[in-house]
């Protein structure tokens, strides 16, 4: 069967365990290894701060709308009669298709 989806396995927690008493040794019960790692290698002390922060946040946003009511509006603002009319539709062709330039122009000489 396993362990429980999300749940960390035996090796990660004891190792996590195992670093976490081997910090409370080497940084003792103020933080003053921190404090200077902070002080001679701020490079190193911010990484390690980076590193705590999260990198994924788990949103749930639940929003619900009607439909049918946003098409209703949707249509009554294009029906509106200040409603600025649709834009024009670029031709998306390679020029040599929009327009014949095989024949020569008449004008040109």
């Amino acid at each position: 069967m396993g362990r429980p989806k999300g749940s960390p396995n035996k090796v990660t927690a004891d190792i996590k365990a195992e670093i976490d008493y081997a910090f409370r040794v080497v940084n003792g019960k103020r933080g003053a290894g921190l404090i200077a790692l902070a002080d001679k290698r701020p490079e190193i002390f911010w990484g390690l701060v980076a590193k705590t922060i999260p990198n994924q946040v788990a949103v749930s946003v639940a929003h619900s709308f009607n439909m049918g009511d946003m098409m209703a509006r949707a249509q009554a603002a294009i029906d509106a009669p200040d409603h600025p009319p649709a834009p024009p539709v670029i031709d998306h062709r390679p020029i040599n298709e929009q327009h014949d330039i095989s024949a020569p122009n008449k004008n040109d000489d």
